[in-house]
């Protein structure tokens, strides 16, 4: 049985091609039809003159440098905001009354099993405050 290819935006495939600068560009193209356009591996090896096997791992090798660019972009925004576990942070451009539909479904979340996010206090004790237990 085949299995799915994992698949990309083409955003996050020139992310990620960013960080392969030593790479073939043309095996680049290449995985580009596998993990953007969703073509199989098998056909686009075929199209490229290359091993099926030879295919997989350059899919391999972008998927990772993808999954190494979202590491990066959670760690830097790591110190800024508390992420819940489940949860992503992205940018969405939408229509306005998409994004407040969106909104209450995220509220709705919140209220649910899943805790909001939670800005970390960037106030600073002073150096004579004690804490108390409840």
């Amino acid at each position: 049985m085949a299995r799915a290819n994992p698949s990309l935006t083409p955003v996050e495939f020139e992310a990620a091609r960013a960080m392969l600068p030593n790479f073939d560009p043309e095996r680049l193209d290449a995985a580009r039809f596998v993990l953007v356009n969703g073509m199989s591996s098998a056909s686009v090896a075929e199209k490229y003159n290359v091993t099926r096997q030879a295919m997989a791992a350059t899919v391999r090798v972008v998927w990772r440098a993808h999954e190494k660019y979202k590491e990066a972009q959670h760690a830097a925004t790591a110190g800024t905001i508390l992420i819940p576990p489940g949860w992503e942070q992205v940018t969405l451009i939408a229509p306005a009354e998409l994004i407040e539909s969106f909104r209450r479904q995220i509220a709705e979340a919140q209220r649910g099993a899943i805790p909001a996010p939670v800005m970390p206090s960037t106030k600073k004790k002073s150096p004579g405050a004690k804490r108390t237990r409840a």
